[in-house]
């Protein structure tokens, strides 16, 4: 049975909310660098769900970890959208959708994305090099030219482990980094 909800946002101090108890996300520091520096540069533009049950008042949903680096940047109102759910089993249940339910991430187009602003919102040089190299086979670098080759893809995650890796290879050739590579692709495939 699907319930509908008007969804009105509305502002509330941060003070009246309370976080669920038995809320199970938490945040690894380079996440609350990453979600605090969003925070910092467009606001809180994604509303908490918030619960306003007789006996759950204020009681947080969604959003936690938004409350809570809202409370440590003093933020003094929060926008929040209020459902009515009576029961603490149906309160975690949306929990925990809210939190798991997030999908997954379509590498062919957030390789389309500057490497910059990739870094910027927090994806990891390891991250990158997957986004950059996942589909990436089949192509070498000889006197300029990519030619299509039956070979063996390496991923590397930084330039140090790349040149590690080179040198137990015996490779002596120069490298190319990800922006390098996918420019000469482009480049191959337009001839």
């Amino acid at each position: 049975m699907q319930k509908e909800y008007k969804i009105d946002i509305e502002y509330v101090a941060i003070n009246e909310l309370k976080p669920a108890e038995y809320n199970p996300r938490k945040l690894t520091e380079a996440e609350e660098r990453d979600l605090t520096n969003s925070i910092k540069e467009f606001g809180l533009v994604d509303p908490l769900i918030v619960n306003n049950a007789k006996g759950r008042e204020n009681v947080i949903i969604g959003g936690h970890q938004r409350y809570y680096i809202a409370k440590k940047l003093g933020i003094k109102q929060v926008p929040i959208v209020y459902i009515t759910i009576n029961d603490i089993k149906k309160e975690q249940e949306l929990n925990l959708r809210l939190n798991k339910n997030l999908g997954e991430w379509d590498y062919d187009l957030l390789a389309n994305f500057d490497e910059d602003l990739l870094k910027n919102v927090g994806f990891s040089d390891r991250e990158i090099s997957s986004i950059v190299f996942d589909d990436v086979e089949n192509f070498f670098v000889d006197e300029g030219n990519l030619r299509n080759q039956y070979s063996i893809v390496i991923k590397c995650f930084s330039e140090n482990e790349q040149k590690k890796v080179m040198q137990i290879l015996g490779i002596n050739k120069p490298s190319i980094n990800a922006k390098e590579f996918l420019k000469l692709k482009k480049e191959n495939e337009n001839d």
